[in-house]
């Protein structure tokens, strides 16, 4: 690691620069450790210490498994101030066995000499009490950018703890605070399969082109793959020498449970663990081919119709599909009632208005819920404008639809699978936003079909069929919505029937 100094008119600041090995590899750890909780000597009440144990400023942005920590000091934790040495105390909830602690130092770009520079690491369980296993430990300073992925590494011959005190803690200079990112525990690396994706108990996974990977153990030589409906009658998907492959054709709203079996060299199995995931399904569906009346049904029968308020016009012969229905721009729209927060999810619509998208002081819709999800005609902002957006902890994230056409119906779909944004037009993907990380926000504001969630910003044109998806299409999934198939039809596979092997990754 290098320093770089930038200098100013008032001060210079002394930056770690660090230059990276091309094809580096995510370390070799065991399964992670899940922390019940965490207590600090003292902590800013901007900046407290359950910031280290809820992985809230951690994300894979560039997809090398290599899990970045982002810059933002309210996703870390920093002592009270006038504080600089103290202990944090990490409680496992019972006894685990421990191999490895990964340490991410302080990131805050401009004073990331808030960092810790030695600790002592101590451990407890009932039967032996506080027992001191390392003293003087270095931590290496953070890098302070977006692309810090090199957490300190503390290897430890396996230990059986309940409890972890990080004692003396010493900074690296700050006369004010002492600080760190995020700590995780992880079990010692054994034979058997770990860190398998999606985690147990992941919810609104897809039904098409789905991923599953795991970290082989040392020793295994190929893995044995079984998945089903039932934890207790797993089917052999196949033998698989990758750590991972990719499955078609699952059903939606669906619990699935798999394991990945370790075949070692000699013909032995070491047999995994069994986790489990649920895949999404369709949500929220207005067809809006009503021809009169003032509301839009929810055609799920879910409970959301759509209250209808000004004078929006029925199209029961004008809409893409069956019906549609006509806002004016100035004061017409449905409210939804919907307030469903959504992890992952899909937002599709036909659309067609009288003018291109241009900037406006509020955005219009047409299907909006503020930060959970949206899709926007006009925008004050050029980024957002024709664009389908939602916001995390970090930031507002965009991917636009590209060039869209006035008096011409276009079929517009968002994702979110949790790492990436993407918007589709006509079926076809325009732009992948992959630096929209992490969940979105709590919106409290109910879904608005003609104008923004919150404010007085109105569609003019023409909407039919909104559909809501509690997880990601998949590009054919679209291009499928797009050329007709009922979003019913989507996530049709049968929980009873082996989902197919497409790719062994």
């Amino acid at each position: 690691m290098a320093t770089v100094e930038i200098g100013g008119p008032f001060k210079i600041l002394a930056r770690p620069y660090t230059i990276k090995a091309a094809n580096r590899q995510p370390p070799a750890v065991g399964e992670m450790i899940t922390v019940q909780a965490v207590q600090a000597d003292s902590s800013d009440a901007q900046a407290e210490a359950v910031n280290l144990i809820n992985g809230s400023g951690l994300r894979d942005f560039d997809f090398d498994d290599l899990v970045e920590h982002r810059t933002n000091p309210a996703h870390m934790w920093r002592s009270a101030k006038g504080n600089t040495k103290g202990s944090l105390e990490f409680d496992l909830g019972s006894p685990q066995k421990i191999g490895t602690i990964s340490i991410w130092n302080y990131n805050d770009t401009s004073y990331t000499n808030r960092g810790v520079r030695t600790l002592d690491v101590s451990v407890w369980t009932q039967e032996t009490g506080w027992r001191k296993i390392r003293e003087n430990v270095p931590v290496d300073q953070a890098e302070g950018s977006d692309d810090y992925d090199e957490p300190t590494l503390i290897q430890l011959d396996p230990v059986v703890a309940q409890k972890v005190r990080f004692d003396a803690l010493a900074n690296l200079g700050d006369p004010d605070y002492i600080g760190l990112s995020e700590v995780r525990f992880f079990a010692p690396v054994g034979p058997a399969a770990a860190r398998l994706y999606p985690p147990s108990g992941a919810q609104g996974i897809g039904t098409d082109e789905v991923e599953l990977t795991w970290v082989a153990g040392p020793g295994a030589k190929t893995h044995n793959v079984y998945l089903g409906a039932n934890p207790s009658d797993l089917k052999l998907l196949g033998k698989i020498e990758q750590a991972g492959l990719k499955l078609t054709q699952l059903k939606s709203d669906t619990k699935y449970y798999w394991r990945v079996d370790a075949i070692q060299a000699d013909g032995s199995v070491v047999s995994g663990k069994v986790c489990d995931f649920t895949t999404g399904g369709l949500a929220g569906w207005w067809k809006l081919d009503e021809s009169a009346g003032t509301k839009a049904a929810d055609s799920l029968g879910g409970g959301h119709d759509g209250a209808i308020h000004g004078d929006p016009v029925w199209r029961p012969q004008g809409g893409k599909i069956g019906g549609a229905l006509q806002f004016d721009g100035m004061d017409d729209y449905v409210d939804t009632g919907w307030t469903e927060d959504l992890v992952t999810w899909t937002v599709a619509a036909w659309v067609k208005s009288p003018s291109a998208p241009t900037s406006a002081p509020i955005a219009s819709g047409p299907v909006h819920r503020e930060g959970d999800f949206q899709i926007n005609w006009n925008h004050h902002t050029a980024e957002f404008r024709g664009a389908a957006a939602f916001r995390n902890d970090d930031a507002w994230h965009a991917a636009s639809f590209g060039s869209l056409s006035p008096n011409t119906w276009h079929h517009l779909t968002a994702t979110f699978d949790g790492r990436s944004l993407k918007a589709y037009t006509d079926g076809v993907l325009v732009t992948e936003n992959s630096r929209a990380s992490g969940p979105p926000v709590h919106e409290p504001a109910t879904l608005k079909i003609g104008r923004h969630a919150k404010e007085e910003g109105y569609f003019a044109g023409t909407v039919d069929d909104v559909c809501i998806f509690t997880y990601a299409l998949s590009a054919a999934e679209v291009k499928d919505l797009h050329a007709g198939r009922e979003p019913t039809a989507l996530g049709a596979g049968s929980a009873s029937t082996l989902p197919s092997l497409v790719s062994r990754r």
